[in-house]
């Protein structure tokens, strides 16, 4: 039978994080972390900070950078390209992140030595009337500076309304920042790289501030924002629906649903795939909520069946 391959979600303080990735996806929480500041839960990543490990198969204990060096055929590639593209990760914001940025790739591999960051959030949860932050009101270099030099964080940044369900992506160069109450499915680029407006002078449980980017910040930040728009394609089969969200240079991104059984194609060279809801099967696997795996090239039909939904991505 041909494998699919399972990781070891990896879980992440934060000042912001919340109790959410315990109760709803079953997790266990390691001793060494706060389970009231659970903030991050990295499903599927590569990146030296945190890199998944294989759960089962004949691969089982290696890492997932290992994995895609050692056997770049199975995820359709030479090896030439690198580190792994993606990173999957499950973000629980019970209080609002910092205003923020990413950087461009040129910009992060000169000063960071890391890739720049493109991301997409789904949004699994939220409050009623939600909000994220979403873009600037500054339209030139020399007005941000000055928002920014006075302070003026209610003049300078815009809200994006949300619910759950909704798709939102996020160029490199946007300020952005996921408020509190707010879960989402993050799917960005490998890279760890954050540069912060304002933190809202809040302290660790040390004490201490987290570090402001101010000058990296405007350097990276594109002025005036730009218009960012999704043309989503929805596929509807007998028992499923594939909803396309996104299929540029950086990301391809779908969310699938199944109510009964069907076989999707799967004409992408890999697939990195997270269990949003519910449970079932794929290939004879068992799957079900809060499960991350990858979906190697060899399998281009997919089988799947259950009451489900999924997210998978690949780049």
């Amino acid at each position: 039978m041909k494998e699919i391959y399972f990781l070891k979600p990896l879980f992440f303080e934060k000042i912001w994080g919340g109790t959410r990735l315990e109760k709803n996806f079953g997790y266990h929480i390691p001793e060494d972390i706060d389970k009231h500041k659970v903030g991050e839960a990295w499903g599927i990543s590569g990146h030296y900070k945190g890199r998944n490990t294989i759960i089962n198969g004949k691969y089982k204990g290696m890492n997932l950078d290992d994995l895609w060096k050692t056997h770049p055929e199975i995820f359709g590639e030479d090896g030439s390209r690198g580190d792994f593209p993606l990173q999957l990760r499950l973000v629980d914001a019970q209080d609002d992140l910092s205003i923020q940025v990413h950087p461009y790739e040129e910009y992060a591999m000169k000063h960071e030595n890391q890739h720049g960051k493109n991301e997409a959030w789904y949004i699994i949860e939220c409050q009623p009337d939600s909000k994220l932050i979403y873009g600037s009101n500054a339209n030139t270099k020399g007005e941000l500076k000055q928002m920014v030099a006075e302070g003026r964080w209610n003049d300078l940044v815009r809200y994006k309304n949300i619910k759950a369900g909704d798709f939102v992506y996020v160029p490199s160069g946007i300020m952005h920042a996921i408020c509190a109450g707010t879960m989402v499915l993050e799917i960005a680029q490998c890279s760890d790289v954050t540069y912060r407006f304002y933190d809202y002078d809040r302290v660790d449980k040390n004490g201490n501030h987290r570090p402001l980017h101010i000058e990296k910040s405007i350097d990276v930040l594109t002025v005036p924002t730009p218009n960012v728009s999704l043309n989503k394609k929805v596929i509807k089969y007998p028992h499923s629906t594939k909803e396309i969200y996104l299929d540029n240079e950086f990301f391809y991104i779908a969310k699938i649903t199944v109510n009964g059984a069907h076989n999707i194609k799967n004409d992408k060279p890999f697939g990195a795939c997270c269990v949003l809801n519910g449970s079932g099967k794929i290939m004879d696997y068992e799957i079900k909520k809060g499960d991350f795996f990858i979906v190697p090239s060899d399998i281009k039909t997919m089988n799947i069946e259950g009451n489900l939904e999924m997210i998978i991505a690949c780049a």
